[in-house]
Parts: structure tokens; sequence; C-alpha cells
């Protein structure tokens, strides 16, 4: 009995830490998935909350809509599964309930200039920092620490002004699809902000964009469809149907894939070759020459032929 006991004491104490190894491993894995998010709405107006499976086709339903708020920039929080977005008039942080789509106020977001009211673009980087960017044509991007009570803000200079109307994280840098059809991608440590191939405007412009390990992807305004964005060159290509809004923004998890299996990337037209025009050496031209005299004074024979006739 005493040995049998020593055996299992050891067995005992094995299992236990592998079971609290086992838990906290569990609690460091990201509590978000595949699902994507599409915050529907008119300035001035409630904003509805809509979700899709991330799987192919793209199929949204309404989650609900905040009773009180019309927000922006919308971005989920891959470390904690919280959805975050900016109000109009007054740049309050809030909270978006993933099942009801109500809203909760954190804050007002210190240190944003007072002259900028509206957030259009928003999105989280994979280690759980909020990043947004205002209205219009500017080389401004703030850091939003989302657990400072309250919320602080901090000021990155883009070295590239764009007007864009979402943007999201891929890999370990920001991407947005501007409005004018240009990719960029942006290192938020630097603010190094980098053109990407060159424009492509198929389906107009992106106001829900959403990215995964696997890429980034946006949904356009005019309901023209969901769109792959390649990181490499800019090219879009159609890959779902997708709602139509005046008003949007998208969100998803960053360190999740979207939409798998994609289908293959379509591979670009291949350039038309101008037709050869064939040429003609020195030789060539001297014969060219003795066929073209001796046609001549063939025709000239038949002539003299005739006149003596």
């Amino acid at each position: 009995m005493p040995t049998s006991r020593r055996v299992k004491r050891p067995f005992k104490l094995h299992a236990l830490a592998l079971m609290l190894v086992s838990t906290g491993l569990a609690a460091q894995t990201a509590p978000c998935d595949s699902t994507i998010y599409l915050s529907q709405g008119n300035p001035g107006a409630v904003t509805e909350l809509q979700k899709s499976p991330g799987a192919l086709p793209v199929n949204f339903t309404t989650a609900g809509a905040s009773t009180t708020r019309t927000y922006n920039a919308l971005g989920l929080n891959p470390l904690t599964g919280q959805l975050y977005g900016t109000t109009a008039n007054g740049n309050v942080l809030v909270q978006v309930n993933l099942a009801t789509g109500a809203t909760t106020d954190v804050g007002a977001i210190q240190g944003l200039p007072s002259s900028v009211d509206r957030f259009n673009s928003g999105a989280f980087s994979a280690d759980g920092t909020y990043y947004v960017k205002p209205f219009g044509n500017n080389s401004a991007l703030y850091r939003i620490d989302v657990t400072a009570s309250p919320p602080t803000s901090t000021l990155i200079t883009l070295s590239q002004a764009f007007t864009t109307s979402d943007m999201a994280w891929s890999g370990s840098l920001m991407y947005s699809t501007a409005d004018n059809g240009q990719l960029y991608s942006i290192d938020v440590a630097t603010g190094t902000t980098t053109a990407i191939g060159a424009p492509d405007t198929t389906g107009g412009v992106l106001g829900a964009q959403f990215s995964g390990t696997n890429g980034l992807f946006g949904a356009a305004n005019n309901g023209s469809g969901m769109y792959r964005i390649n990181l490499s060159t800019g090219r879009r290509d159609k890959i779902s149907n997708a709602p139509a809004s005046g008003n949007n923004d998208g969100a998803s998890c960053p360190n999740v894939a979207l939409f798998e299996p994609l289908p293959p990337e379509p591979k670009p037209p291949e350039p038309q070759l101008p037709t050869a025009v064939p040429t003609l050496d020195i030789a060539g031209l001297g014969l060219l020459g003795l066929l073209s005299a001796g046609l001549g004074a063939l025709g000239l024979r038949r002539r003299k032929r005739g006149q003596t006739t």
C-alpha cells in the first residue's frame, strides 16, 4: 500500500500540472474567430450591426442596432474579442455588443484635436492596439489606448496623405485601399506610408475593409460585392456578393484566416505584343528591284507588240 500511494501521488501532481498549463494556454488563445462585422447606417441616425461567418459566399444578418449612437471606425480587438467604434461630434469611444448591436460609452477620447469630429476608418492590430484615421485627405493616424480611463490618443504622422473609408491589419502592417483605388501599407511604428502597385477602382469605394492572416478584403459601398485585394499589386478580384451602404465600416479578427478555402487568384491578362512588320535586308531590296525591272520590261515588250499589229 505505501508503494502504491507513492506511485499515485506523482501521477496526480503531473496531471494537475498538465491541467494548469493547458488552462494557461487556453487563456492566451485569442477569443475571436473568422466572423466579420459590418456597421450600416447614415450620419445622424442609429447604426445597425450586421455579421457574417467568415466563409464564402458572404451572408450578412442583422445583430441589432444602437439605440442612441451613430458610430464608425469599427474595430475588433483580437485579444479580448470586443468590438469598438467612435462617434461623430464628440469622438466618444463606444463598445458594441456583438449579439445585440447595442453600444456602451467607454469615454471621450483624450488628445484628439477639436477640429476633427469624424473618424471613418478604424482597425486593431494583431497585438490589440486600436488605430483610427480622420475623414478626408490627411496624413494623420491616431493610436488609441482603449484600456485607459478615459481613453487616450497618440498622433502618428503618415509620410503620405490620402483619403480612405476604412483600413485593416495584416501581418505586421496596416493596409488601406484609398477611395481612388490606390493600396497603401502603413508602418505604425514610423508612419511610413507606401503606395503599392497601381490604383484599381474595380467595384468602386471599399467602405468596409477586413483582414486576416491570409490577406486584405473589402466590401464595396455600391453593393457590387466583396473583393480580395492583392497585397503585392493592389489588384482586386470579386469573391462574393455583399450589401450596399452609404455609410459603412468593417471589422474582423486579424489573427485568423478569412473565407477559406479562397478561390485561386485570377491570372493578370498577358500583354499584347505588337504585330511584327516584315523587313527586307539589302539583298532582299536588290531582288525586289530586279523583279520590278523585269516586270516593267515585260510590260513594255507587250505594248510594242500591240503597236506593230
